[in-house]
């Protein structure tokens, strides 16, 4: 009996599918037919700085509005509202608009980037380097960028 239970186990174990990961992306209603899909993670710069990095796009039933790549830096981060995002992606290089000033409502350590221009990029499924400034440089990991993907293509 004690070897049936075992076995069973680790048939279990062994042959069972793996549970999928569960995806950091939301869905939010802004009212009528309009929705914003977000991921939200948490990174860490070279200097171990913390970070909340947000991809979102916002729609009006299948149109996309906008698209954008979100910084918030902690603790109490003073980012510039003019300098461009560079990202960088096996050798290939974008620079993001810096369009922090179009919400007046940001606080000093966020920017916030049009990212309509990203969205190519994240066919591959390679991390991305982020840099601000020459103060931060930021990688995303590769689950962050299939996460982008899965919003920019739903």
């Amino acid at each position: 009996m004690r070897w049936l239970i075992w076995g069973w186990c680790l048939l279990l174990l062994l042959g069972s599918p793996s549970l999928p990961a569960i995806a950091a992306i939301h869905h939010y209603p802004e009212g009528g037919d309009r929705e914003m899909i977000r991921s939200l993670q948490s990174l860490r710069d070279a200097r171990d700085q913390s970070w909340q990095v947000i991809f979102y796009e916002r729609r009006q039933g299948s149109d996309r509005i906008a698209s954008r790549l979100r910084l918030v830096g902690f603790p109490a981060v003073r980012l510039s509202r003019q300098t461009p995002l560079i990202v960088e992606q096996t050798g290939r290089q974008l620079s993001l608009p810096n369009v922090t000033d179009q919400d007046t409502q940001l606080s000093a350590n966020v920017a916030e980037f049009d990212s309509e221009t990203l969205l190519p990029l994240l066919d591959r499924i390679t991390p991305l380097r982020l840099q601000l400034d020459n103060e931060v440089m930021l990688t995303v990991p590769p689950f962050m960028v299939k996460e982008w993907a899965a919003i920019g293509h739903e």
